[in-house]
């Protein structure tokens, strides 16, 4: 059995949307499967879809999502039919625009991590869209959905979304979360010795991996670091990947790492120390389709205080790898959650459950396998 792999973006790029685009077709190769690459996509008529774009943002002061123009999706499918051979089973789609407006005999799998109806005003980059970006979105989804033989979501918030907003059978819909975006993880014997470190750690280290200051929440997570101190308890939080804004200076227990690449060896071991000191990871993200650094948080046995929104459910299960708040908590409801965590629950074992999630379901060996067996499913 081969597969056309199809995406807009190269798969062998592993900093292609934060890793994942590079580890899935891996995961399914590890798992015994036949791959056959098709991207990237490029865009026909891309100075034309741009200037249209530029027009909405600039005069309209709408937001206009070029890359679900039917125009450009159409010339998604024909790219791909000019490269799919006899050899093939089955066609295998990381999002489902590129599959939109695919006319084939061949059966579609596609793997997302949202609708276009959940996306919709949920992230800042998706609010105040132009009508024709609403009327293209949706066309999109209705269309990939009608044509797949199988929809795979990374949560169960997408998955009940593609059969509540876009009338898909739910017999058609799977759910398989993503994996921890690391090389390398931590055996078990590794993860005690950093418990052991954390536990004799007279300071509580929390931990922040985000790009988005407001969307992601650190500045919820500054005040939660803040009310621990102010209550006694000595705390620092580091923050990985985006900075205050402007005329905003964080107190000196929080210390800002503004970047990191992964791929690069100094930085990758900033990444893994940061984790394995962390005694929690914080993220009271606004807004969060599924959130992989969640599973890279499990992944070295540290518990997530996260908020109820979005896919998060599908990462974190309150108790055993995380603490899901309100959607809408705020500081004092972190840090309240943090201390009755510290004095009801023994670390060692919420530390161990967390990277138990990670071998149990958060892992790319786990989840290749189980996608493959997806893909048998229908071929």
């Amino acid at each position: 059995m081969r597969i056309a792999h199809v995406s807009t973006f190269d798969t062998n790029n592993i900093r292609s949307w934060s890793g994942t685009g590079y580890y899935i077709p891996r995961s399914l190769i590890s798992a015994g499967m036949k791959i056959d690459p098709i991207a990237p996509l490029y865009e026909h008529n891309s100075l034309y879809f741009k200037a249209k774009q530029a027009w909405h943002q600039y005069v309209l002061g709408q937001r206009h999502l070029r890359w679900i123009e039917p125009g450009i999706l159409r010339g998604y499918a024909q790219q791909i039919k000019r490269r799919l051979s006899p050899e093939q089973s089955l066609i295998f789609s990381i999002w489902t625009h590129p599959v939109a407006f695919l006319e084939t005999s061949l059966p579609i799998i596609f793997w997302a991590d949202a609708t276009f109806a959940k996306m919709a005003e949920f992230y800042p980059d998706w609010s105040k869209l132009s009508p024709a970006a609403v009327r293209n979105g949706h066309l999109a989804d209705r269309n990939a959905l009608q044509k797949a033989a199988i929809a795979i979501y990374s949560s169960d918030w997408a998955a009940q979304s593609a059969i509540k907003d876009y009338g898909a059978a739910p017999e058609r819909i799977r759910v398989v979360p993503f994996g921890a975006n690391i090389p390398d993880a931590p055996d078990e014997p590794l993860i005690r010795q950093f418990i052991r470190n954390r536990t004799a750690d007279r300071i509580l280290r929390l931990l922040f991996v985000g790009v988005e200051w407001l969307r992601k929440g650190a500045d919820i997570a500054v005040e939660t670091v803040k009310l621990l101190n102010d209550g006694g308890i000595p705390a620092q939080l580091t923050i990985i990947g985006c900075v205050p804004p402007p005329g905003i200076k964080p107190p000196e227990y929080v210390k800002i790492i503004p970047f990191l690449d992964k791929h690069k060896p100094e930085d990758a071991k900033i990444f893994r120390q940061s984790f394995e000191h962390a005694r929690y990871f914080i993220l009271p993200s606004r807004a969060e389709a599924f959130g992989i650094v969640m599973c890279e948080a499990s992944a070295f046995g540290v518990p997530s205080f996260v908020p109820n929104t979005g896919g998060i459910p599908s990462v974190i299960r309150t108790e055993e790898n995380g603490i899901l708040l309100s959607a809408a908590a705020q500081a004092a409801e972190y840090a309240a959650a943090i201390i009755a965590v510290e004095e009801n629950r023994k670390y060692d074992d919420f530390a161990l459950s967390s990277f138990a999630e990670f071998k149990r379901r958060l892992n790319w060996e786990v989840v290749g396998k189980t996608v493959a067996n997806i893909i048998k499913e229908i071929v």
